[in-house]
Parts: C-alpha cells; sequence; structure tokens
C-alpha cells in the first residue's frame, strides 16, 4: 500500500506540471488577458480537472509496465527521482509539440511579442526534456548512486520552467478602446468614388469555375469576363471576424486587435480569453467537462482603423455598412449588425430602427418563397427536417440582408450574405469533382442545394450588375471557400452527438475578389493576392491616402490604365492617431 501511494505522489506531482504547461500556452496565446497570480493559479486548477486524469495515469501505468519490461520488482519512494524525470520529459515533448504547432497556426494572430513568448517556451522546454533525459538515464544507468531527495530538485526546476513566461516582459496589452483616426488623414475622398462592396462567406472557385463552364451561373460567367480578380489566400484558421477584420482594416488579425470570433471563460479563471490552443481537443474536453464556457466575442473589442471610418460628413460620401461586424458608433450614413437587427445598440441612427423591422418583415415572407422555389413540396423524408429548418435558416438571413440593402441608399454600400457557408458544411456538394455525401441520406432532396444556393447567389450578383451606375465599382469578396472534411473528422463530431458535416474551412480553402466597373479592366486574372491588399485598393479608388502601415498593396492591375494615369496613388504614414 505505502508504495502505491509512493507512485500517487508522483503521478500527482506530473498530472499538477502538465496542466500547468498548458496554462503557460493559455497565457501565451492570450496577451490581452489582465493576468495575474490568481487567476493564473484558476487557469491551472481549471485545466488540471480535465487534462489532469491522462497523465497520473500514464505515470501508474509506465511504471508498472517498465517493471514488467525489466522483469524485476522497481524501487519507489515519495517523488521519484526516475519516475518524474521520465514523466516530466513526456510532458515536456507534448509541450513542445503543442507550442510549436500553434506557433506555425496563429502567426498572423498573434503579436510579435507574443510569438516571440512562444519560441522562447519552446526553447525552455527543449533545454528542460533534455535535462530530464539526461537525469533519468543517470539513474538508470547507475542504481546505486541515486540520490532520494533529488525529487525536490526536480521540483524546483519544473517550477522554473513554469515560470518563464513570468520571467519575461510580458506583451503588449490590447485595450477594447477605440482607436481614433490621425489628424492627418491624407485629401478627402472625392464625390465620384462610389462602391458596392459584396462579401460571398463560403463561396470557393473551386465550385463556381465548374458551373461556369457549364453555363449555370451566368453573371458570374459575366463578372470574370469583364471585370479583374482572382485568388485571394485566406488565413488559416480561417474564422469569419478575424478574416473580415483583415479585410476591412489591412492589418492582420492581431494588428486589428480581432484574434477570434469568440470568447472563452474558465470556471476558476476569472478572465475572457480571446484565443484557444490547437492540438489535444481543447474546446471539445473543456467543455464536456463543465470548465469552459463559450460566448461570441463583442465586435466593439475591434480598436483600429476600418474602412467604415473613413466615411463622414465632412468626407462627402455616406456609407450603408450591414452584417459586417461593424461596431456602432458615428458615421455618415447607416450600420446594421445583424442577427439583432432589432436591438437599438446594434442600428445606427436609432431612427431607421422601424424601417428596419419592416425590411426584416418583408425578408422573412421572402424567404419562405424563395425555398419552395428551390425544392418545390417536397415531402422532407424522416429525420431531415433539421435541414429543410438550416436551409431556411440561411436563407431567412441572406433575404434580411438583401432587403436591407436595397433599403438605404448611399455612396457606399457594403453588406455581407453568409447563408452559402452553413448551407455547404451539411449539405452535399461536389468539391474539386468528387462528391462527398453526408451520413445521413435524404433520398436525394437536398442533394443539390449548395449549387441552387449558388445560383440564389448568381441571381443577386445579376441585380447588381444590371443596375451597376457608371461612376460605381462592385467589388465581391469571398474570404475563404470551403473543403469536404476528412471523414474522421465527420465521425467524430456524430460521435460527439452532432449532425454529420460534409465541408468545412478550418484550413481553407482560399476565396476570391473580383472587381467590376466602367474604371475596372476587363477579363484581368490576377495572381492571388492576401486579404490586406483589398482596402488599399477600394482607398486608391476613392482617393484616399493609404497608410504606409498597412500590410497589403494597392492592386493596380484591377484598374484601365487611362485611370491609373489620372488618379496617382497618395500616402500617409498611419491613420491611426498617435503613429
Amino acid at each position: 500500500m505505502k508504495r502505491f501511494a509512493h507512485l500517487v505522489s508522483c503521478g500527482l506531482a506530473s498530472s499538477v506540471f502538465f496542466a500547468g504547461v498548458l496554462a503557460q500556452l493559455f497565457y501565451m496565446l492570450n496577451p490581452s488577458t489582465e493576468w495575474s497570480p490568481t487567476r493564473l493559479a484558476g487557469l491551472v486548477c481549471s485545466l488540471y480537472w480535465p487534462y489532469g486524469v491522462a497523465p497520473f495515469s500514464l505515470t501508474i501505468i509506465g511504471f508498472y509496465l517498465a517493471q514488467f519490461l525489466v522483469g524485476r520488482r522497481l524501487e519507489t519512494w515519495w517523488l521519484s527521482v526516475p519516475i518524474l524525470a521520465w514523466s516530466f520529459a513526456v510532458n515536456a515533448v507534448i509541450a513542445i509539440l503543442l507550442f510549436v504547432r500553434n506557433a506555425m497556426l496563429y502567426q498572423a494572430f498573434v503579436s510579435t511579442k507574443g510569438l516571440d513568448a512562444i519560441v522562447a517556451g519552446i526553447m525552455s522546454w527543449t533545454a528542460f526534456m533534455i535535462a530530464m533525459v539526461l537525469i533519468g538515464s543517470y539513474h538508470h544507468f547507475f542504481p546505486k548512486m541515486r540520490w532520494r531527495k533529488a525529487g525536490l530538485t526536480l521540483l524546483v526546476l519544473a517550477v522554473l520552467a513554469l515560470a518563464v513566461p513570468g520571467l519575461l516582459p510580458p506583451p503588449q496589452n490590447r485595450g477594447s478602446s477605440y482607436a481614433q483616426p490621425s489628424k492627418e488623414r491624407g485629401p478627402l475622398p472625392p464625390t465620384r468614388g462610389r462602391l458596392v462592396f459584396i462579401g460571398l462567406e463560403g463561396a470557393s472557385l473551386n465550385y463556381i469555375l465548374p458551373l461556369v463552364s457549364q453555363g449555370r451561373l451566368p453573371n458570374f460567367e459575366e463578372l470574370m469576363r469583364r471585370g479583374a480578380g482572382g485568388r485571394l489566400q485566406t488565413i488559416t484558421p480561417a474564422q469569419s471576424r478575424p478574416l473580415w477584420a483583415s479585410v476591412l482594416t489591412g492589418r492582420s488579425p492581431a494588428s486589428a486587435g480581432v484574434p477570434g470570433e469568440h470568447e472563452y471563460l474558465l470556471n476558476l479563471c476569472n478572465a475572457k480569453l480571446r484565443m484557444l490552443p490547437r492540438g489535444i481537443f481543447f474546446q471539445s474536453v473543456l467543455e464536456r467537462a463543465g470548465s469552459l464556457r463559450v460566448q461570441t466575442a463583442d465586435v466593439l473589442q475591434r480598436n483600429t482603423i476600418c474602412y467604415w471610418d473613413f466615411f463622414r460628413a465632412e468626407g462627402g460620401l455616406s456609407a450603408s455598412i450591414i452584417d459586417l461586424w461593424a461596431p456602432i458608433r458615428s458615421v455618415h450614413g447607416s450600420l446594421i449588425e445583424t442577427p439583432a437587427l432589432a436591438e437599438r445598440r446594434r442600428v445606427y441612427p436609432p431612427a431607421i430602427v422601424p424601417a428596419v423591422e419592416e425590411a426584416v418583415t418583408e425578408a422573412r415572407a421572402e424567404a419562405a418563397t424563395h425555398l419552395a422555389g428551390m425544392f418545390g413540396e417536397s415531402v422532407v423524408p424522416s429525420g431531415a427536417e433539421w435541414q429543410r429548418q438550416t436551409l431556411g435558416q440561411a436563407l431567412e438571413n441572406d433575404e434580411i440582408v438583401r432587403h436591407l440593402a436595397g433599403r438605404f441608399d448611399a455612396d457606399v454600400l457594403a453588406f455581407r450574405l453568409r447563408g452559402l457557408d452553413a448551407v455547404a458544411h451539411f449539405f452535399p456538394a461536389s468539391f474539386a469533382g468528387e462528391s462527398y455525401r453526408s451520413f445521413e441520406e435524404t433520398d436525394g432532396v437536398f442533394e443539390r442545394a449548395v449549387e441552387r444556393y449558388y445560383r440564389y447567389y448568381d441571381e443577386i450578383l445579376g441585380e447588381y450588375l444590371d443596375a451597376l451606375p457608371k461612376d460605381t465599382m462592385l467589388c465581391v469578396v469571398s474570404i475563404h471557400g470551403m473543403e469536404p472534411l476528412p471523414v474522421w473528422r465527420r465521425m467524430l463530431e456524430v460521435l460527439r452527438g452532432g449532425r454529420s458535416p460534409v465541408g468545412g474551412h478550418e484550413s481553407g480553402p482560399d476565396g476570391f475578389v473580383y472587381f467590376y466597373g466602367a474604371d475596372v479592366a476587363r477579363g484581368i486574372v490576377l495572381r492571388p493576392t492576401t486579404l490586406y491588399s483589398i482596402l488599399p485598393t477600394l482607398l486608391y479608388y476613392q482617393g484616399i491616402a493609404i497608410g504606409l502601415d498597412m500590410r497589403g498593396k494597392i492592386l493596380l492591375d484591377v484598374f484601365t490604365r487611362s485611370f491609373r494615369e489620372t488618379h496617382p496613388a497618395s500616402y500617409i504614414p498611419s491613420h491611426q492617431s498617435g503613429q
């Protein structure tokens, strides 16, 4: 019994150490959180419950397995040096793998100082792992020279390894206050720079091009034939809010202050975390353990100058922005954020709330008509009611945006349609020539739901192509496409009790951007560009100075030679105050 108690003490030390390793990663990925010793302790405790059982069990199982392989009874004691050395070494290896994976995955989402802290963590864990392997090997090859009290020394080394981030200068915190425009704003935009900006979430050229070649998307074909554009390199992991923030600010998600679209609250850690590490199913494990709550991040935390900040009364241009993660603040025009359309804090100015509510009522009736037109009155198979409901909700959201876009006139109209993203997640579709079906068959009722939704978007695009004034440019943007999920991911979702997904966009693929108008060169295919280049291109078209601190560049090939010759670009050090 005493021998087993010795093993328990080593297992507990290993499990607490592993929770500390994970807490260090959470700390590094959330530099905007105001950390304190109390919050860090709560973070360790929150992570210990779901993740402490594994190292505790592996320590005990590993000991008996080693004893079986050696073929003799192994000696152990409180805080046994060999057991701790090898268990800490394994934990260090896991830490290195997790840190490397997250550093590679979140390069655009973490500040430079945050990445420096992660690299320092990788180096410290590598040195710690080497030290543990040497100590474990020494005790294995020289069993007569063991020092039983050396376990305390190992604990001191472990505490030092965990304390490395606290010894480093903390990453710069990013507050939630708004950045103010610089007083030196450059030339005011001329009245001729009218624009229609359409965001299509989840649309992919991998799907559009085959349909265009078959003549099923005539308006997309017109956009490509008489416009200019090409593939748009996305940022992975592809999440809606950070990617749109990059499009509309010309900065990385880290610089824009939008590292993620959710906030995470751990029970014993009194802090909101904006980023969750990847690697060992953190969200699903913590949620199932009851340690994590997830909520949508408030867009009001954005803290950099955005596209709509240039449209104020003194500039001569008005803007109507719908469902583009726009924080509600003073603007020359209107701002509407869905789905909370009726909330006054989500609509600006408040005087347009009645008109918004009226448009919502009309849009819901129109969505039901569209749904019936797409699929008729087919009998929905048993168990597939949720699919028709998903389609109906997607159409309703897009019809609401569509009606609002037609109701509020402005010099700059910007809106986002996001129904396709929801549809392509769960409905059978052909990606890159291969058919990927859901595990839940529906007798062909929704067989071509994705294609029909593309054709729905094609109709909307045609409305703007036909009615586009000569002094207006159309910009159509998709921040990411969709790709088929591997079978293991689909099965995992089913085993977790969720629906059977078909497509996803966590790792891409790329989206696209196309420009269309009298000043746009015809039939130009751009080389793959980045999300950061869209804002400088739009500002250039409207005669607004481009900030030198923006990461993108002007896509000059988009415009005709005569336009480029008569409209030289102007620059300013930064549109942020104090820069």
